[in-house]
């Protein structure tokens, strides 16, 4: 992966984090139906598209980074996914409020190690 392309998967990944964070400060709504609760979908598609940066970081970016729980984010992605209609709000909440914010901010201080994401990128 070039150099240029992990910081705008890390800038999207940091962006994603903190859209849920804003969006769960707000308020919203972690139960229902994603259908029907257009806060929770926005919550779950930013947690599957954080989880699709981890895939796409490829391995030997996250072996050097290990302060970073990739798999957790990853299978995150895939339970969403693949059985959003199970997902439990309190362990919904739970993520998002215990390690969320930690995960973003070491997201951010690891992209400030690369730079800026490439003007075009954003």
């Amino acid at each position: 992966m070039s150099r240029r392309v992990i910081p705008s998967l890390l800038y999207d990944l940091v962006a994603s984090g903190e859209a849920i964070l804003e969006l769960r400060r707000g308020g919203a709504l972690l139960s229902g139906s994603p259908a029907k609760n257009t806060e929770l979908a926005a919550i779950l598609y930013n947690f599957v598209v954080m989880g699709e940066i981890a895939s796409r970081l490829g391995e030997d970016f996250l072996a050097q980074h290990p302060e970073l729980p990739w798999r957790q984010v990853i299978d995150h992605r895939n339970v969403i996914a693949h059985g959003y209609d199970d997902v439990d709000p309190e362990i919904l909440a739970r993520t998002i409020d215990e390690h969320l914010p930690d995960l973003v901010a070491k997201a951010q201080r690891i992209l400030e190690t690369y730079g800026p994401p490439p003007e075009t990128d954003q």
